[in-house]
Order: C-alpha cells, then structure tokens, then sequence
C-alpha cells in the first residue's frame, strides 16, 4: 500500500512539471481575428498610456472609446 502511495504522490508531482513546456500562443500573433482590420482602419492601438509619475498604465480609456 506504500508503494503505491508513493507512486500515486510521485507521478502526482511530475505530470505538471512535464505538461506545459512551451506556450500554447506565440506572442506575435494577433489577440483575436480582428486586430489586422482595426489597424488598417485606426492605425496601431495603443497599449500603454503614462500615469502622472511616468509609470506605464494600461490604455484602457484610449482603447475603449468609440
């Protein structure tokens, strides 16, 4: 019955470190099927957007606007 535990706990513990060994996406390629039609249409979309100290915010309010 020990052994079999151990073995249980040992396999338990390999297969996540054997599951993921590289990204499913590589991260050039577009997030969704309509980025191609918006930068041709509205140019690049910005990704960042400084905070007031300099620090890069997400540009959420810039995106998100009609």
């Amino acid at each position: 019955m020990l052994r079999i535990t151990l073995f249980l706990l040992l396999v338990a513990l390999v297969l996540p470190m054997a599951g993921c060994y590289r990204p499913l996406f590589e991260e050039n390629l577009p997030r969704h099927q309509y980025t191609s039609y918006d930068e041709a249409r509205h140019g690049p979309q910005p990704t960042e957007d400084p905070d007031v100290f300099g620090n890069p915010t997400p540009a959420l309010q810039r995106r998100l606007d009609p």
